[in-house]
């Protein structure tokens, strides 16, 4: 430590004070890089964070609310499944192909060129109903050949296989 002492004291006046200067911006340079500005992003990151996590919290207090107020499912209609889908299809003017039990409650149905939104809104009114679609496959009929040997694509008839079952009570 005297070595440095000695040292530092035979420099020049000029030469302390510009090695004092540079001493000072050095030890600047390490607290403000080095202390206060990582705390300074900590904080922020910190906040940004509680942030986002009040805003995921109100989320999913309002989807629990709508969750909380949604209507009850009314119960299935009594009475025979595949008796009732065939009268409310025919109420609604969708012929159905096919339609047969499944299952201990269920029905199969099986319709060949339907609108896809008439049998949609069909499958929300039975929904409302109590009656559910438990499972879908949905395909475009086969592109048919017209007089003049062009193909058109029908885009608003569709294949329909559907499941459908009770709804279980609430």
């Amino acid at each position: 430590m005297d070595t440095a002492k000695n040292w530092f004291w035979a420099l020049t006046r000029r030469e302390q004070i510009l090695l004092g200067i540079a001493a000072g911006l050095l030890l600047f340079i390490i607290v403000v890089f080095g202390i206060v500005r990582p705390l300074w992003v900590g904080s922020f990151a910190a906040e940004r964070s509680y942030q986002d996590s009040a805003y995921k919290a109100a989320q999913l207090d309002a989807r629990y609310a709508i969750l909380q107020s949604a209507p009850q499912r009314a119960p299935a209609p009594a009475g025979n499944l595949v008796q009732i889908l065939a009268t409310d299809a025919g109420q609604r003017g969708i012929t159905l192909d096919s339609n047969s039990a499944s299952g201990a409650d269920g029905a199969l149905v099986a319709i060949e060129g339907v609108n896809p939104n008439s049998f949609l809104q069909w499958s929300l009114a039975l929904e409302a109903q109590g009656i559910i679609l438990t499972q879908l496959s949905m395909r475009p009929l086969s592109p048919t050949p017209s007089i003049a040997g062009n193909v058109s694509n029908s885009v608003h008839n569709v294949s329909v296989r559907a499941v459908f079952s009770r709804a279980a009570n609430n």
